[in-house]
């Protein structure tokens, strides 16, 4: 799966432990550096943080229809973060 709709944009608010995109970018974890979130591997270049790896067009590459399953799209669900919906 990816990011619904496909953006540019930097997961740091994921990666606050780890002082954000920029310092993993920094530390040279663009390449083949991975966090592992939820038992889902993600990789940081494309998927977590491509605006600071440099990875915009690697990141909105591909169909805009994503998702598992012959469904496909977008859709929403009901999260929880820190106890809040």
């Amino acid at each position: 799966t990816y990011k619904c709709p496909r953006t540019c944009t930097d997961s740091d608010l994921l990666l606050s432990q780890y002082k954000g995109c920029g310092a993993m970018a920094a530390k040279g974890y663009c390449g083949t550096g991975a966090v592992t979130m939820g038992g889902t591997r993600y990789t940081v270049g494309k998927q977590l943080c491509p605006k600071s790896c440099d990875q915009c067009d690697a990141a909105l590459a591909g169909s805009p229809i994503v998702g598992r399953g012959s469904s496909g799209g977008c859709n929403d669900r009901r999260i929880r973060i820190s106890g809040m919906n």
